[in-house]
């Protein structure tokens, strides 16, 4: 049996067919149901979700996953229980791809080089209100050692906190010290209830202090005005970060899910119109895939009935194979047996239809 393997590098093209951006890591908590801990899916992580030795519980998978009318649900969800159990993940830092975006920092290679831009984006509810404590997404820059303190040490580590604070009601930003100089607290007017939202940030990182921004419930396309922004932070102190830690307190519960870091818009809140690839096996888009009997197969999302056509091209631009389909929409499965001259290599799938062009390079193995 023949057997094809196909990674998917990162999407190239915007809708208007020029070089955008780079997706850093994405989570979609597609695992068993049960402990967080020890799972490692996603993309763009060095290692699994842990917590600290000393906690005797976890945080959770949950089915189903969230969705919002921006980002359509896929895999579970986190439950951020109750009791302050944090869940840590290290971002990648060893890729290739992302080396640009990095300094040198005082604990390993961080995120924040001046000059650069991150968005970060998230489902997130507090599934427990108006039982409430703060809940969301601590960005840190290392860990301390978790044999001694749950939490890693947050006075040296812990540099900003994403989602719900503990003193306030509403979604917030929070440069955090933890007692330190040069905390900051910034503020939506939007109560942090039940109501699923989709949080976005965007940091850009200067020599000296960030600036930052805050949208709650963006459209899914073009980037948001900054105008528009229920959040606009200035002088936001200097920080790096590779670390998440997860969690709420008190008896509060949060929903957690659709965990993306970029370097656009479109990396965090992906187009509706997307390619992507599938598993013969679990019948669900992935981004790492194994192919029998030689064939690559690509699922196409149409938001809405159209005609379509799918082609696959080699980096000189010559074209290896094209496929039609439609006018239906939703997901449709296309596949794509390779000739035996096409080797190993890298390559470009491209999918159009009318107001859609979208291209995302791959590696096959063979």
């Amino acid at each position: 049996m023949k057997r094809c393997i196909i990674f998917v590098l990162f999407a190239v093209l915007s809708n208007a067919g020029s070089l955008h951006a780079l997706l850093i890591a994405e989570e979609t908590f597609n695992y068993p149901v049960g402990a967080l801990s020890g799972n490692n899916g996603g993309v763009g992580f060095s290692g699994g979700w842990f917590l600290s030795p000393l906690v005797s519980s976890d945080n959770h998978v949950a089915t189903p996953g969230l969705s919002h009318a921006s980002i359509p649900g896929s895999g579970g969800r986190m439950v951020e229980n109750a009791g302050d159990v944090r869940s840590f993940r290290r971002i990648d830092t060893a890729r290739v791809e992302v080396q640009s975006l990095l300094d040198a920092g005082q604990y390993g290679k961080t995120f924040g080089k001046d000059n650069t831009t991150v968005w970060v984006a998230f489902l997130i509810s507090c599934a427990s209100y108006p039982t409430v404590a703060y809940g969301g997404m601590h960005l840190c820059d290392g860990l301390g050692d978790l044999t001694l303190d749950q939490f890693g040490d947050k006075l040296a580590h812990q540099r900003v906190s994403l989602g719900r604070q503990n003193t306030d009601i509403h979604w917030y930003l929070g440069r955090v010290t933890n007692g330190g100089p040069g905390a900051g607290t910034y503020l939506s007017s939007t109560v942090a209830d039940a109501t699923l939202r989709l949080l976005v940030y965007r940091f850009d990182f200067k020599p000296g202090p960030e600036e930052a921004w805050m949208w709650i419930d963006p459209p899914a396309g073009a980037a948001p005005d900054t105008a528009l922004a229920a959040i606009h932070a200035t002088g936001v102190t200097d920080f790096r970060f590779n670390t998440l830690s997860c969690g709420t307190g008190g008896s509060a519960r949060f929903d957690f899910d659709e965990v993306r870091f970029g370097t656009a818009y479109q990396d965090v809140v992906p187009p509706a119109s997307r390619i992507q690839f599938y598993s013969p096996a679990t019948e669900k888009p992935v981004l790492v895939s194994a192919i029998s009997e030689g064939q690559v197969r690509f699922l196409v999302n149409l938001a809405s009935p159209g005609p379509f056509t799918l082609a696959v091209h080699d980096v000189t631009g010559a074209r290896l194979w094209n496929s039609e389909g439609g006018p239906g929409s939703g997901i449709q499965s296309v596949g794509w047996s390779p000739e035996h001259t096409v080797g190993s290599g890298t390559y470009v799938v491209t999918l159009r239809s009318p107001g859609i062009l979208e291209s995302k390079l791959f590696y096959m193995f063979k």
